[in-house]
């Protein structure tokens, strides 16, 4: 024990002095380990992506030999090295035997392997609601890799972080590429090998408190970045802060500090085509053995608010999903009376929020500051910009999901269950805001478990009981009708 304290003792003073050698052996490792990372990350992370995204054949036979090749021994890579680098290998013109640069080779070759199944890891596990909700924003080609980065980057850098951990631990390798020669090659972990042997044992645990000091600010950077960036988000965010106006109808301008109305506010969210209707005909859908949707006929006519009720799993969100495009029927047509939307344009039940703040998210639409300021207005959301999106509440995920729905002007909203979770307050707010929607020539259909909402807004209503519609038309005829099938499932009396 008293050797090792004396070790210990011996080593910090060595630091301290900074001796030569320790402060070469040191800048070498650094440069060899994080020069190799950060070639390795510039290549694997594409890589890696784009292993994770696209599928194709042989793509699990590909995945199979990448995770293997990351537990790869250090060693045996060290000999396949060498016998390619030697003077009688076929690389030998590179000269790269006994140099840094090949150290640098052996530790790329370690760590990409590393990056890029992290990476296409990450990639593969984003749900199907991320890539939907890209496509009902109109993101797509170059702005949804870059998306598909932004939301992967915590992953990404903990790959980074992960990889440079082994190549500067990392010693069979660099021993047998690097030839461990002093003042040249030799880095923390051969020098520690070495000195050990040689019995300069407070020299190694010099060398050790190094590595073990390097490591742990390492991790201290990454906790650090992977802290600012789920605080932040992608963004730089100020101390932007706006206020939510109290009188009904009316919202509070963070710019100018007066009264806007509402009306004002839907005004600045045109759409070029107001005549969009949408008929189904015959409309069947069924997952594995269970039919969902059956012979679903309806129409959908412009510039409406179309509410679709009925019991739990009758088919209403598969419907929905069908008319926005989301999933194809197995029979039946879907047919745009008017222009078809670029995009679907689809709320879902359980919106998906992307990292980063909700601004942030609002933001990825690409609509300007102003416009930005007036929708998040509307709908109550000034307090919560700098907010991350995924700790908020069910209801405030709801108004930010609309809120960044509208930030694309659509023609055609498709909403599923879109005040579920909200407050009496905020219900008022995003029905008065479809309505004036409505008013303007947006087609809205969406989806209510609430019968009193869809009397207040609803035009038509449309009931699906057993996957079919049951009854369709306008809202005072649908809770007027004499059927007693239908009143009995208004009033609970008859389930279904």
């Amino acid at each position: 024990m008293t050797n090792l304290y004396d070790g210990i003792r011996i080593a910090l003073e060595l630091i301290i002095s900074r001796d030569p050698e320790i402060i070469d052996i040191t800048v070498l490792s650094f440069q060899v380990s994080l020069g190799a990372t950060i070639i390795a990350s510039v290549i694997g992370i594409p890589l890696g992506m784009l292993l994770g995204y696209f599928r194709f054949p042989g793509r699990n036979a590909v995945l199979v030999l990448i995770n293997t090749l990351t537990g790869f021994p250090p060693v045996v890579m060290g000999v396949f090295l060498y016998v390619l680098l030697s003077q009688t290998g076929p690389l030998a013109f590179l000269e790269l035997l006994y140099t840094p640069l090949g150290m640098a080779l052996a530790q790329f070759l370690l760590a990409l392997p590393i990056i890029i199944s992290i990476s296409a890891q990450a990639i593969a596990s984003l749900p199907k609601r991320f890539y939907e909700t890209l496509l009902s924003l109109g993101i797509t080609g170059k702005r949804k890799m870059i998306a598909v980065f932004r939301e992967t980057r915590s992953a990404l850098l903990s790959a980074t972080i992960i990889a440079f951990g082994r190549a500067i631990s990392e010693v069979g390798a660099i021993l047998i590429v690097g030839g461990n020669i002093r003042w040249y090659t030799r880095t923390l972990t051969t020098a520690a090998v070495l000195e050990v042997s040689k019995g300069r044992t407070e020299f190694a645990i010099a060398l050790g408190l190094i590595l073990l000091t390097v490591a742990m600010l390492v991790n201290l950077l990454f906790q650090a970045l992977q802290s600012e960036t789920m605080r932040l988000g992608v963004s730089s965010i100020g101390n932007f802060i706006v206020y939510f106006g109290r009188p009904k109808h009316r919202v509070v301008s963070a710019n100018n500090q007066h009264e806007v109305p509402l009306e004002q506010v839907v005004a600045t969210l045109p759409c070029k085509n107001t005549n969009i209707g949408i008929k189904c005909s015959k409309v069947n859908k069924k997952y594995q053995q269970r039919r969902i949707l059956k012979n679903v006929d309806t129409y959908f006519a412009p510039k409406r608010i179309h509410v679709i009720i009925g019991p739990n799993g009758v088919g209403k969100s598969t419907l929905i999903r069908t008319i926005a495009g989301i999933v194809s029927p197995d029979s039946g047509t879907i047919e745009f009376l008017g222009p078809k939307p670029l995009f679907p344009p689809i709320m879902h039940q359980k919106p998906y929020m992307f990292e980063g703040t909700t601004r942030d998210n609002l933001k990825i639409t690409g609509a300007d500051d102003k416009m930005i300021d007036l929708v998040v207005n509307a709908l109550g959301l000034s307090g919560l910009l700098n907010t991350r999106a995924k700790n908020l509440s069910g209801g405030e995920q709801k108004r930010v999901a609309l809120a960044r729905l509208l930030l694309t002007r659509p023609c055609l909203l498709v909403l599923d269950e879109p005040t579920s979770g909200l407050d009496p307050g905020s219900i008022l707010k995003v029905e008065t805001l479809l309505q004036l929607l409505s008013e303007n020539g947006v087609t809205i259909i969406l989806t209510s478990h609430d019968m009193l909402q869809a009397k207040r807004i609803g035009d038509s209503v449309t009931l699906l009981l057993n996957g079919s519609v049951r009854i369709t038309g306008k809202s005072s005829d649908v809770f007027e009708t004499d059927d007693p099938e239908i009143q009995g499932f208004f009033t609970g009396e008859i389930p279904w």
